[in-house]
């Protein structure tokens, strides 16, 4: 199913959209599950798009500051930085 999601994300305009930008790129759904990224993405972590969307918001990071960071957006608090 994931790979069904992924197919369809990448061939609408979000897709494209990712794919134009030069810095890496993820995005996460509610639930904090990845469900698009671009090239630059997988250069950076050395991982294919596939195994990319297999992870879930902060797993990539080395602490638990990325998942604290989606966690808070996702109760509606704003960040500024």
């Amino acid at each position: 199913m994931a790979e069904d999601l992924d197919a369809v994300l990448h061939a609408t305009l979000l897709g494209d959209a990712l794919q134009n930008v030069t810095l890496a790129a993820l995005v996460a759904d509610e639930d904090g599950q990845y469900i698009a990224v671009n090239e630059a993405a997988c250069a950076l972590t050395g991982y294919s798009r596939k195994a990319l969307t297999g992870f879930r918001a902060g797993e990539l990071a080395a602490d638990d500051s990325s998942r604290q960071i989606y966690e808070n957006v996702m109760r509606g608090r704003k960040l500024r930085g």
